[in-house]
């Protein structure tokens, strides 16, 4: 934990990153699989769609790993809580990465345009015609400040802004509901009628936005149980360890691309990914060095980087290569889409490297001249800086 969070947590938040972005290049390259000719309607195209459909399941893995994360430093110190050091944490967290994203997909869409004329649709795949691709200083601004899904829409081509949003609100949410359990007095009337007004404000909005709000928060149920995981109280239960336990979040990961249940699938997804992370603490083993354990960590590493960037880029990438016009999954395309792929985490991992590991210097420096040093340095270290 010195260097690096637990290893199954990072190799579950670098995959749920790679899959969103192989669900993107297959919407981007391919058309629906009842167009394709006979001979490709095939098992092996079958199988492909199937795997590259988990973009919905992997957002619910992001939402209930970032809810583990980020409750368990609430509450490891509910007394101690200012609001200014945990604002200053997660706001350069979301920055060091969203405005990279918001100037690309800017820059893209803008030159998109300028070759294209209005036939541009960039990254949109079958969600937006081109002329839905709104990116007016307005729009940047409400995705600047966390407003796309609320009172706009999400900026240009670049869809995975959306969950960004829903995190942000779930980061102001629960220290607001810890806030007015823990405080006593004024305080708790105070952060109790900010919680309503917030609250209130969201529904008024976006319902799903609450609705999903569980399947963030059910990573924290994994902090009532994680302090007893290896002590008496829980020593008679079976522990399945990693490998079974990721096996089952693999069985509720098909069923719930599979199932389509709506919510209740979000749901059940979600404590799914909630004993992974409990079972995989308890059985946790650290990691040997290797080349499949570095390649994982740079996977998670740059997973935010990977999810909010890669959008714009592969879009205009498929521009560049078919001038917007879908392919069919030959054997020689399925090829293509994996240059794709690669070709995404390049582009990503450079941006990774230019902004987004860097990430603990900028909270440093924020830190010393925001942040009292006495109450600073107070919170305990429970991951690095770069995994939340």
């Amino acid at each position: 934990m010195n260097n690096h969070p637990y290893f199954h947590l990072e190799c579950v938040r670098g995959l749920a990153a790679l899959l969103v972005l192989v669900h993107h290049v297959r919407v981007m390259l391919f058309s629906y699989f009842e167009s394709f000719p006979q001979e490709l309607q095939n098992g092996v195209t079958r199988a492909f769609i199937f795997i590259s459909g988990f973009n919905r399941g992997s957002v619910i893995v992001f939402f209930t790993l970032s809810g583990y994360l980020i409750i368990k430093k609430v509450v490891s110190n509910p007394a101690g809580f200012r609001w200014r050091e945990y604002l200053t944490d997660r706001l350069v967290r979301l920055y060091m990465v969203l405005l990279p994203s918001v100037t690309m997909t800017v820059i893209f869409i803008s030159a998109g345009r300028a070759i294209w004329i209005n036939e541009y649709a960039g990254g949109a795949g079958y969600n937006l015609s081109p002329s839905q691709i709104d990116i007016s200083w307005q729009t940047v601004l409400k995705n600047l400040f966390y407003l796309q899904t609320l009172t706009g829409p999400s900026l240009g081509d670049n869809m995975p802004l959306w969950s960004l949003a829903y995190e942000f609100w779930y980061y102001l949410l629960f220290p607001l509901i810890t806030l007015t359990f823990c405080l006593r007095g004024a305080q708790r009337w105070i952060n109790l009628g900010l919680l309503m007004v917030l609250t209130a404000f969201i529904a008024t909005f976006n319902m799903d936005m609450l609705l999903l709000f569980p399947c963030w928060l059910v990573g924290g149920l994994v902090l009532l149980v994680e302090a007893n995981l290896k002590r008496p109280m829980l020593a008679w239960l079976p522990s399945w360890g990693a490998w079974p336990g990721a096996l089952q979040l693999l069985g509720v990961f098909v069923l719930h691309r599979s199932l389509r249940l709506g919510l209740w699938s979000d749901y059940i997804l979600a404590f799914s990914v909630a004993v992974f992370i409990a079972e995989g603490i308890r059985s946790y083993r650290e990691s040997r060095p290797g080349v499949i354990t570095s390649l994982f960590r740079s996977l998670s590493d740059c997973s935010y980087s990977l999810y909010l960037l890669h959008n714009s880029f592969i879009g205009f990438l498929f521009y560049l290569c078919y001038a917007g016009v879908k392919i069919q999954p030959t054997p020689g395309n399925l090829l293509a889409a994996g240059g794709f792929i690669l070709s995404a985490l390049v582009y990503c991992l450079l941006f990774y490297h230019l902004f987004e590991k860097h990430t603990w210097r900028v909270r440093k420096f924020f830190r010393r001249h925001l942040a009292p040093l006495k109450s600073a340095s107070s919170q305990p270290a429970l991951l690095p800086e770069s995994a939340s």
